[in-house]
């Protein structure tokens, strides 16, 4: 993270700098073309008044508003002799300013890149303590919320089940995936890269996802409906695979109102693998992308009548880039919402 960080200082100081740079060169060879230009007129200009200038007779009367007199009485091999050194002193300036300002540039990145190192440390720690916070929040909540849930269904066992001991389990089964989701996250943001890689035989594991899943989707009314193409693999890690599945189908379910409909399609085109799981009915509303932004909600009231959180989603993100694919969200109709992933294919 910390590399992440100083590469982004030193390409933002750096591109400041160089942009910098640019302007003061080009300032300096224009001002210095405007001083050897002018050089190069009074040079002809004394050339013209010298004795030994071979200057011969004009054969009419100067012309007040045309070309300066050096030009119409000069011959024209003195003049372009003349012009000629000039030209070359432009292009010696221009090499020796072009040398100078890459020197500076080369000093200002070795600069930038040793003050990087102190600049980003105190941001870098902040945000390693932030994601320790997250990590160790996370397990140490997963205890009490079991016990919680422990002594809730005790309790129903000795007095019966009520309205208030459902809510309580309701409010600590949605308290652990949302747990569960932030040490996604957070474990995603810690790592400094991804997993040994192996290959995943996504189809498998779709299926048994769909399995685990199509008897709460029955429960709520929803049909559940599955196409997938056999032997489909990807190079990746299984757990995050199932991870990711897991998310775009509890998604699903609890944002599918009764009696919808939820469809997983998995194929290969090419050398990229494609997931698609539509859902729906469900109520729509902003833009499809924000989906993903962290603690986003598309219920503008924030009610908690399906359960989530607004995070499951920017973990199926953080999952899916880690293996350099690609998600996204878009609308169909007026009341369906298809999530496309697209991950490099395995072997």
């Amino acid at each position: 993270m910390k590399k992440t960080l100083q590469r982004t200082f030193v390409r933002t100081a750096m591109g400041a700098v160089t942009l910098l740079l640019l302007v003061l060169l080009v300032v300096i060879n224009l001002v210095n073309w405007h001083q050897v230009d002018r050089q190069t007129d009074r040079m002809l200009q004394t050339v013209l008044v010298s004795e030994s200038a071979p200057v011969p007779v004009p054969p009419a009367p100067m012309d007040p508003h045309g070309p300066p007199v050096w030009r119409q009485v000069l011959p024209p091999e003195v003049q372009a002799d003349i012009q000629d050194e000039a030209r070359h002193r432009i292009l010696s300036m221009l090499g020796l300013s072009t040398v100078g300002v890459g020197l500076c540039w080369l000093g200002m990145l070795a600069l930038v890149v040793v003050l990087s190192r102190r600049a980003i440390e105190p941001v870098a720690e902040s945000i390693v303590r932030q994601k320790e916070f997250v990590t160790n929040a996370g397990h140490e909540l997963k205890t009490p919320l079991a016990i919680i849930r422990a002594n809730t269904e005790a309790m129903e066992l000795r007095q019966g089940e009520s309205k208030w001991s459902r809510n309580i389990k309701e409010q600590t089964v949605r308290l652990g995936g949302l747990m569960e989701n932030l040490l996604v996250l957070a474990r995603m943001d810690e790592a400094a890269g991804p997993p040994p890689a192996e290959p995943v035989d996504l189809t498998t594991l779709a299926e048994e996802t769909v399995r685990s899943f199509r008897e709460g989707a029955a429960l709520r009314g929803i049909l559940l409906e599955e196409d997938l193409q056999p032997g489909v693999l990807v190079r990746s890690d299984r757990t995050h695979m199932a991870q990711l599945l897991s998310i775009l189908l509890d998604n699903g379910v609890k944002y599918t109102e009764s009696e919808g409909r939820i469809g997983v399609a998995l194929g290969q085109q090419g050398d990229q693998v494609i997931l698609r799981v539509e859902n729906g009915p469900a109520m729509l509303t902003g833009d499809p992308s924000r989906l993903f932004e962290r603690f986003y909600r598309g219920d503008p009231a924030r009610t908690q009548k399906t359960g989530g959180s607004g995070i499951g989603l920017s973990a199926a993100q953080a999952i899916v880039e880690t293996w350099q694919g690609t998600i996204r969200a878009e609308t169909k109709g007026e009341d369906r919402v298809v999530f496309t992933v697209t991950l490099p294919a395995g072997s």
